[in-house]
C-alpha cells in the first residue's frame, strides 16, 4: 500500500499552456521566456516547432508573411492567459496582437483538412446531400397517410382510457346540475350551474 506521501506527490496538478508567437523573435528569447516561467514552477518547457511562412497565420490576422514560434509550457502553478500575453508583450518588447496564449486542447488547435475549395451548403440548390427517402414528405398522398396514422393512434388511447361516469342531465325547467357545497375561505363566491329552458 501506498503511503500518503506518495498518493499526495502522485495528485499534483500542472496546468498547461501552449504559447503562439507570430514574427521575428528577440536575441535570446527562448532562455529568457524559460527562465521568467520559473516562477510559477515549470514542470516541463519546450518548444514545439514553428510554422512555415505564411500570408495570413492562423489566428493573426492581422498580420502577413510570418512564421509562429510554439511553446508548450506545464507549470505547477496557474497563470491567467491574458495576463501572460500581456506580460510577454512588456518583458520582451512583442507587439500584443503578435501574441496568443491559450490551452493546448483548445478546440482552436484542431486544424481542418484542406480537402478542395469550400463550397456553402446554402447555395446547393439541387440537395445533393439530402438523405434519400422512399416516399415523399409532401403532397396529398403523404398528408392522407398521416391522416390515417393520426386516426389510428386517436382510436387506440381512446379504446385504453376507461369509460367515464354517466350522469342524467335531469329535467329542463332550470334543476340544479352542479352545487358547490364548500366555504370558500378566500372571499371568491360559488355558486350553482342551472340549466334553463329557451
Amino acid at each position: 500500500m501506498k503511503t500518503f506521501k506518495e498518493l499526495l506527490a502522485e495528485s499534483t496538478k500542472t496546468y498547461a499552456v501552449r504559447v503562439k508567437i507570430a514574427g521575428d523573435l528577440p536575441e535570446g528569447f527562448e532562455a529568457k521566456f524559460k527562465d521568467y516561467m520559473t516562477k510559477y514552477e515549470t514542470v516541463e518547457f519546450k518548444k514545439v516547432g514553428s510554422t512555415p511562412v505564411q500570408e495570413h497565420p492562423h489566428e493573426f490576422p492581422r498580420i502577413k508573411n510570418k512564421e509562429v514560434a510554439i511553446y508548450d509550457v506545464e507549470t505547477s502553478y496557474p497563470i491567467s492567459f491574458p495576463q501572460l500575453e500581456g506580460v510577454l508583450a512588456e518583458q520582451f518588447g512583442l507587439a500584443l496582437d503578435h501574441i496568443r496564449v491559450k490551452h493546448p486542447a483548445d478546440i482552436t488547435e484542431i486544424m481542418p483538412d484542406d480537402e478542395g475549395e469550400y463550397e456553402s451548403k446554402l447555395m446547393d440548390t439541387e440537395y445533393k446531400d439530402a438523405p434519400k427517402l422512399d416516399q415523399p414528405l409532401y403532397g396529398d398522398e403523404y398528408n392522407m397517410s398521416l391522416f390515417k396514422e393520426l386516426m389510428t393512434d386517436r382510436s387506440e388511447q381512446s379504446a385504453t382510457q376507461d369509460a367515464g361516469k354517466l350522469i342524467s342531465m335531469g329535467d329542463e325547467q332550470g334543476e340544479t346540475l352542479l352545487k358547490r357545497e364548500d366555504k370558500n375561505p378566500e372571499g371568491v363566491q360559488t355558486g350553482s350551474i342551472t340549466r334553463h329552458s329557451k
